[in-house]
């Protein structure tokens, strides 16, 4: 799995990503550039996707309830991040 951070994102944001990835028993590797950081995520992913899958049927009924239409990407995988 291949993860892509913010350009602002922090040392310790970038930590904190990184420890809940091995938390799951996947190894990282960090590879932090000019423009961005990106984390490569190796083993079973399906712990991960479970998760993640909980946290969009949690955001499909909220929108749901509050009537959206759409929400950017963006956003989205923001929320992802913050909860993982």
């Amino acid at each position: 799995m291949i993860i892509v951070l913010r350009p602002d994102a922090t040392d310790e944001q970038i930590a904190h990503v990184k420890e809940k990835l091995e938390a799951v028993g996947l190894a990282v590797h960090v590879s932090k550039g000019k423009e961005r950081t990106v984390l490569g995520a190796i083993g079973d992913e399906r712990v991960l996707m479970e998760q993640l899958s909980a946290h969009f049927r949690e955001w499909r009924r909220l929108s749901q309830s509050l009537n959206l239409t759409s929400l950017q990407a963006g956003s989205f995988m923001q929320i992802i991040q913050l909860s993982i």
